[in-house]
């Protein structure tokens, strides 16, 4: 149903239809008992019940965690969550590495960029299917990925400017942040199209691109406008990084860091340094590559090993009781069956499923 607002104007009362938004969470679930109650609570149930989700992950063994979402959905009960619309989670199989494909992007991982060009672009792919199936169009589209950790709301729809593509300040490595975006739908549908669009930058003479620089290439080419802007978000990371990090290093900030983070490298951990120390260390980093501030409050891991055998520990100090509960939702979830209820249960809560079943996203934890 959409929903309308009311503002008495010169005594005049006007009803305004609040847009249409599609939120496509996309990527593994590795980190999902830590990240998916952050997304509930800042992105789904901030943008409520004229928002629509869609999900394009690829089956792992951590994808039985996804059924966390079911507590963002819409119902009876709590008619300010979003819908579950339309969910695809499918096996990954290699995707041809073309000779302009190798040509346009950096050799060193080519497989994983064409993966994850893949599941932004199925975010379009998704939506429009929706869209034709009830007969409507959104009027915005959120593209952000499954293994953010929100420590703060997501901004209102219309603190965007729709005459620009928004993403975030932060890690641009030579190019443009691809880690979150807003946009209209035209705009979206632009920036979506990752894959698709390498025979253009491919026929406009670019090369060895890695991800950030190949989605600046793309919305250079389609005149598309950017708009930069802060939002408090952070990828939990389990990579190891060198330390301390340098100009070109990659910074790692606890989850626990104040401010916008802007899609930085983070974990559950201790801080190794705070305050003054680490700010000029986030301040010495090369503005143009892996972190551009704002430096303020920023606390910095040492990533070098693992995470720390306490970290959830430090993960339940910083975001409080019900985000525990959450977490333990998972740890606790003990058997086969178990886990095929609570998927059965959740598989029922969304419009579209294209999926394996429950029992086969289940075998992935328990059997192999």
């Amino acid at each position: 149903m959409r929903c309308f607002r009311k503002k008495n104007i010169g005594g005049i009362l006007v009803f305004f239809q609040d847009p249409r938004v599609a939120i496509c969470l996309v990527g593994g679930a590795r980190a999902f008992e830590i990240t998916g109650p952050s997304i509930v609570d800042q992105i789904l149930h901030v943008y409520g019940n004229n928002s629509d989700v869609f999900l394009h992950a690829p089956l792992d063994e951590n994808t039985y965690k996804l059924f966390l979402l079911g507590r963002g959905a819409r119902s009876n009960r709590n008619s300010s969550s979003s819908r579950l619309a339309a969910a695809r989670i499918f096996d990954q199989t290699p995707i041809p590495e073309l000779d302009f494909r190798k040509q346009v992007l950096t050799s060193d991982g080519i497989q994983g960029l064409l993966q994850y060009f893949n599941l932004v672009e199925g975010c379009w792919d998704l939506i429009t299917k929706h869209e034709r199936r009830h007969g409507f169009q959104y009027d915005w589209i959120v593209r952000t990925r499954l293994d953010g950790y929100w420590s703060a709301p997501m901004p209102p729809i219309s603190t965007f400017d729709g005459a620009h593509y928004t993403i975030p300040y932060g890690s641009q490595f030579g190019g443009l942040n691809d880690r979150l975006g807003i946009g209209t739908r035209n705009s979206s549908r632009i920036a979506l199209h990752r894959l698709q669009c390498l025979d253009r930058l491919h026929a406009n003479g670019f090369q060895r691109l890695n991800s950030e620089r190949a989605f600046k290439a793309q919305l250079q080419i389609t005149h598309t406008s950017v708009q930069l802007k802060k939002f408090p978000f952070c990828v939990v990371s389990a990579k190891k990084y060198d330390w301390p990090p340098r100009e070109w290093g990659v910074p790692v900030m606890t989850m626990a860091s104040k401010g916008p983070l802007n899609g930085a490298k983070c974990r559950p951990c201790r801080a190794k340094i705070r305050g003054e120390e680490a700010h000029a260390i986030a301040e010495a980093l090369n503005r143009g590559w892996s972190w551009s501030g704002p430096n303020e409050g920023v606390e910095l891991c040492d990533a070098t090993g693992d995470w720390d055998a306490d970290w959830e520990a430090v993960y339940d100090n910083v975001v409080g009781q019900c985000s525990q509960l959450e977490r333990l939702r998972v740890s606790r979830l003990g058997t086969l069956d178990e886990c095929v209820e609570r998927l059965t249960e959740f598989e029922r809560m969304w419009g579209e499923w294209d999926a394996p079943s429950p029992v086969s996203i289940c075998e992935r934890k328990f059997i192999i």
